[in-house]
């Protein structure tokens, strides 16, 4: 049973014993023998009877089901069959000879103002029934919801790494062409990256200092293809110690973009990463050279922004901004993404 079974049941024990109190405070002193006694608590007795019998059973049985005719007709005749042992017990506990009341002032006014009483529990109870029934399908749909969630975020991460690896695949094999040692270089490189996805990729977070490690590795990695004027500045800015967690290879898509777009062979061109986090916001920044490709170049197609998109709905959806696009020069492209809350992701 865990806690809120017990708050519930302990919320019906008061709730009963406040109905009781009454009929026990008021019983006379002449009258403590048992039979007695019973016969004063008659009302809150069949009270509490007609309470759960349309708890347990009418109100899920047929209420819930939308049984309606039913629900009234069984609690109608269950109604009247307490309001006359109701009235039987009053009768025999004031010792009332019935034959000298009218019959007509029996049934019109003590019988009905029992079942007006008995009415009562009939109506809490399914009232109680009813939230119980919409709480529960909420809860479903909650849980459904997050699981739909779930999967499409596996779905999505199941996309990266195949994006991720097709994209780092064509860098090497651009590299073999002019310089083999680098290349073998930056196959160790993707080793350890593709370590990285393995172990970081199936939990929900990782701390941001692995995420740091793992775009230094990449970025490392894309040095070694790029000659030495493209100018690469990266900086971070986090706690010392970080126990910021993230949602992992959030920003990578970012810092592919920015070397797919950023760099050209022939003219000057420039590549910054920043990052800053604190216990209330990451905020990455990444700004490079403008080179738009071309229709004829194949590589990349944008899935992995698509995705990071996606993610970000999904994970911190309410608590990011992404500011993204060209500057005024024409010349600049920046993408910048700030999470609002680093608690916020998922688990």
């Amino acid at each position: 049973m865990n806690l809120n079974q017990k708050l519930f049941y302990f919320v019906h024990f008061i709730c009963w014993v406040l109905v009781f109190m009454p009929a026990v405070i008021l019983i006379p002193a002449d009258q403590h023998d048992p039979y007695h006694i019973l016969l004063n608590l008659a009302l809150p007795i069949n009270m509490c009877i007609v309470f759960y019998i349309n708890y347990l059973w009418i109100v899920p049985k047929l209420a819930l089901k939308k049984k309606y005719k039913q629900f009234f007709l069984v609690n109608t005749i269950l109604v009247i069959v307490f309001a006359l042992l109701t009235r039987y017990a009053w009768v025999q506990l004031h010792a009332i000879n019935t034959s000298e009341i009218p019959l007509f002032k029996v049934i019109t006014f003590f019988v009905a103002r029992k079942m007006l009483l008995l009415t009562v529990p009939v109506v809490l109870a399914t009232l109680i029934q009813q939230s119980l029934h919409w709480y529960h399908i909420e809860e479903k749909q909650k849980e459904s919801e997050i699981q739909r969630k779930e999967l499409e975020l596996k779905n999505l991460q199941s996309q990266l790494n195949p994006h991720f690896l097709l994209n780092t695949l064509n860098n090497i094999y651009a590299l073999i062409a002019f310089d083999q040692t680098k290349a073998q270089k930056a196959v160790i490189s993707l080793s350890e990256l593709m370590r990285q996805m393995l172990y970081g990729n199936e939990q929900a977070d990782i701390n941001l200092q692995d995420e740091i490690q793992f775009i230094d590795n990449y970025i490392n990695l894309m040095r070694l293809r790029l000659p030495q004027t493209v100018q690469i500045d990266v900086r971070y800015d986090i706690p010392d110690p970080c126990r910021i967690r993230i949602a992992p290879l959030i920003f990578i898509s970012l810092v592919e973009n920015a070397f797919k777009h950023g760099v050209s062979l022939s003219e000057p061109c420039s590549i910054s990463i920043y990052l800053h986090a604190d216990d209330n916001q990451i905020c990455f920044e990444s700004t490079n050279s403008n080179f738009p490709k071309t229709k004829d170049d194949s590589s990349g197609h944008g899935i992995g922004l698509d995705q990071v998109q996606r993610r970000l709905d999904i994970l911190y959806k309410g608590k990011y901004e992404w500011e993204k696009g060209i500057l005024r020069d024409n010349n600049t492209y920046i993408s910048k993404i700030t999470i609002y809350d680093t608690k916020l992701c998922h688990h």
